[in-house]
């Protein structure tokens, strides 16, 4: 018994959001895709992502954290366990397309040179509240594959 909350039972309080049927931290729907073209020692790809809007986080973490005693705040002034938790979520919960490309050359048959791009439309999004992930990152990357001589 919880002498706080007296009426305390852990598996309906640490449920999600109420009346919905997914999983916490999860999309419902996510899409990838990727295509690549050779040319001899060039290449170039292209991928994409869709990630649907997290619909369901741990209900804790949107509710008040003095809610079941009567503190006296207002619903938008209490305090909760994340300050800012609840108004991130509002405002990443949305449906996200990732697209990333990528150009390469192999100059040698054990090096290869890439110039690789992540999120070039430089969206704003989170995989989960509070988790942002990386704008436009541009990386150059070279590839060493040693050959070794059958004996």
């Amino acid at each position: 018994m919880n002498p706080i909350k007296p009426d305390y039972d852990p598996i309906k309080d640490t449920l999600g959001l109420p009346g919905l049927n997914v999983l916490k931290y999860r999309s419902r729907h996510l899409f990838k895709n990727d295509i690549q073209f050779d040319y001899k020692a060039f290449s170039i790809g292209f991928s994409t992502r869709f990630q649907s809007k997290i619909e369901n986080i741990d209900n804790r973490f949107v509710r008040p954290l003095f809610e079941e005693i009567g503190s006296g705040f207002d619903s938008d002034d209490a305090p909760t366990i994340l300050p800012g938790l609840k108004q991130n979520f509002d405002q990443f919960q949305k449906n996200v397309w990732i697209h990333d490309m990528r150009v390469s050359v192999q100059i040698t048959p054990a090096l290869k040179l890439s110039y690789i791009v992540n999120n070039f439309t430089n969206v704003e999004y989170q995989s989960r509240p509070g988790d942002m992930r990386a704008p436009t990152l541009h990386m150059l990357q070279l590839s060493i594959r040693p050959k070794y001589k059958d004996k």
